[in-house]
């Protein structure tokens, strides 16, 4: 069911984007591994789950699960019935560390704020294909979870690149790169 019209109407700019990125659960694991050393009840003991434990044997601790990250199932089924697709704009975690200011100015078109409004701010040191230290690369197991995590999002990625009606350059460079590491 679209917005209600009220909605549209007193709020003529409203809208929602999503960032995405590559392989979220990599970074999502991390975070979950920091949250374990600084003590957070949220955070989990790498030692006990490794990253290829969760991705082979389906486990589901703290929300870090990979049917979590299936994005183009979670925006077809919460988000396309609510906006229209004018209303919707896709950041790709990749492309805005590339090219910030032209990923800031679609999210400003969305919105229909004022360029002039844009404000750059230095970006930090970002290398999207850098190892997080708790992921052990280096096992059978962890290449086994990465070729499960390729298929299993494969559907969603092609689905994504049909919505948004291109590819992603720097999602096929770092499919490039993971390949190496299955090679």
């Amino acid at each position: 069911m679209p917005l209600p019209n009220f909605l549209i109407v007193g709020f003529p700019r409203c809208g929602t984007s999503f960032l995405l990125k590559t392989l979220p659960l990599h970074s999502f694991y991390a975070h979950r591994v920091r949250e374990f050393k600084l003590g957070h009840p949220s955070g989990f003991d790498p030692e006990k789950y490794s990253f290829s434990d969760i991705v082979l044997r389906d486990l589901n601790i703290n929300q870090v699960n990979i049917s979590n990250y299936d994005f183009m199932f979670f925006i077809r089924e919460n988000v396309l019935p609510l906006f229209n697709r004018n209303q919707i704009k896709i950041i790709v975690n990749e492309e805005i560390h590339q090219d910030t200011k032209t990923v800031l100015q679609g999210i400003f078109k969305l919105l229909q704020l004022k360029e002039e409004d844009l404000e750059i701010r230095p970006k930090k040191n970002y290398d999207e294909q850098s190892k997080y230290e708790c992921i052990d690369y280096n096992t059978v197991e962890y290449k086994q979870a990465l070729q499960k995590l390729i298929d299993y999002y494969q559907p969603s990625v092609k689905e994504l690149y049909d919505y948004l009606g291109r590819e992603i350059a720097s999602w096929k460079t770092f499919d490039k790169v993971y390949a190496q590491i299955l090679g």
